[in-house]
């Protein structure tokens, strides 16, 4: 034992604890639940309908016609420490949930799909809901 204490010691030390979220807080935007969306038809529901209901959108695109509404909650955290004989350093990363609703128009303006989206990490999220928007246009066409 005191010889693994001893070698950890002058060889340094790593170490990651992961942490679940602490709330359910949003750290941004508004966030939305299928209570505040349930009036959205598609086919029925226009542009104007969704955001006399919902608010301003968090982004738009114009090609194709669509609109998200985006939030973020805590996530997990992870709590890091390095250590070597005469250093160390210690820090902590947070992982954000990030969330979105998606809405897709068709070209006079009237819901053609919404649906709630986890964003992935890769592109933006304009990126995103353009090539969300432009699947469902191309699904609606056939």
């Amino acid at each position: 034992m005191c010889l693994a204490l001893n070698a950890a010691l002058l060889t340094g030390c790593v170490g990651i604890v992961p942490v679940p979220p602490r709330s359910s807080e949003v750290l941004e935007g508004r966030k939305l639940v299928r209570s505040d969306v349930r009036f959205i038809v598609p086919g029925v529901t226009t542009r104007i309908d969704v955001l006399r209901h919902l608010g301003s959108a968090s982004r738009i695109c114009d090609r194709p016609p669509a609109i998200t509404y985006f939030w973020k909650t805590p996530g997990w955290r992870a709590y890091w420490w390095a250590f070597a004989p005469y250093s160390g350093e210690a820090n902590e990363f947070p992982f954000g949930e990030r969330h979105a609703f998606f809405v897709a128009f068709d070209d006079r303006d009237v819901v053609l799909q919404s649906a709630f989206v986890s964003p992935w990490r890769r592109g933006s999220l304009d990126e995103q809901l353009e090539q969300w928007a432009t699947s469902v246009r191309s699904k609606t066409r056939k």
